[in-house]
């Protein structure tokens, strides 16, 4: 495949794989690390659009969660109280 497409086409897509594998083994941090690599190695990449987004989705899920996990605690608090 690098042959083809050359050794930094094949860098680009390893790089967002491995970023979207974390992703969605919620290794936000790591992810976004990944993605913030890909964007200063690859600034005209196909994936740049995705490698900017991702991270402020996944901080945004994390966030969600957060807050249910917290309202979920109020209410354990609240029966047991």
């Amino acid at each position: 495949m690098e042959e083809l497409a050359g050794k930094d086409s094949f860098d680009e897509e390893a790089l967002y794989l491995r970023a979207f594998s974390l992703e969605k083994a919620k290794e936000f941090a790591k992810a976004k690390d990944i993605y913030r690599e890909l964007i200063n190695r690859f600034p005209q990449s196909t994936r740049i659009n995705e490698a900017l987004i991702k991270p402020a989705c996944s901080l945004f899920t994390a966030c969600a969660a957060l807050k249910t996990a917290g309202q979920i605690l109020k209410s354990c608090a609240k029966r047991n109280a």
